[in-house]
């Protein structure tokens, strides 16, 4: 959340400094928007991965005492 924030804070500051660059500068924006968004989602997904491998690994230590896999 606070990435986006600041890409569209400098958006619309660049904008307001030099409107007539609006168009060059709304790509590049959008552009860090899409990196950020994939940068977020890639975390999310590492931290999934690795809490389900920590699930299982606990998972199939906790049924050996009791004698099933």
């Amino acid at each position: 959340g606070v990435g986006i924030g600041n890409i569209f804070a400098s958006l619309v500051t660049a904008v307001g400094r030099n409107p007539a660059a609006k168009n060059e500068v709304f790509g590049i924006a959008i552009l860090g928007f899409a990196l950020t968004e994939a940068v977020a989602l890639f975390a999310l997904v590492i931290a999934y991965y690795y809490y389900s491998r920590s699930r299982k690994f606990n998972f199939a230590y906790s049924n050996l005492s009791i004698g099933r896999f």
